[in-house]
């Protein structure tokens, strides 16, 4: 089954079935919400990112697991990609994600409670330099 648009999931006095997963899933509301606090309209490059009918894991950036049809997230590289703002504490649901590099960007991550940093212990690689 293929989720619903995404601007469905955002509307929360609309859509009846915003809270299953199978149509909302997690991961893409994340990255919705990463792109909206990061500025994701001002990027040098966001091909596909919040496209209502394309899969988040061929947004620009993202790498999914190939060996799974649950489009799970398991890489977001932005370097020197123009983000701004702050990056969202819903970073912290790509619950999978090995790789998170946004350097060379001028995001803050001062809005992301210890909690949620806590959360990303399992990445192997994070590069946030020039934050």
């Amino acid at each position: 089954m293929n989720p619903a648009p995404l601007e469905l999931c955002f509307h929360p006095n609309f859509f009846d079935l915003k809270n299953d997963t199978s149509f909302c899933p997690i991961e893409r509301n994340a990255l919705k919400d990463f792109y909206d606090s990061s500025k994701g309209g001002e990027w040098t490059v966001s091909t596909y990112w919040v496209d209502p009918y394309i899969s988040h894991c061929q947004w620009y950036g993202i790498k999914c697991k190939e060996d799974t049809n649950e489009h799970i997230t398991v890489k977001l590289e932005l370097p020197t990609n123009g983000l701004s703002g702050t990056l969202s504490k819903s970073i912290s649901s790509l619950s999978v994600l090995e790789v998170l590099d946004l350097s060379d960007n001028d995001i803050k991550v001062s809005g992301v409670c210890v909690a949620d940093k806590r959360s990303i212990y399992f990445i192997h690689h994070t590069d946030l330099s020039y934050l």
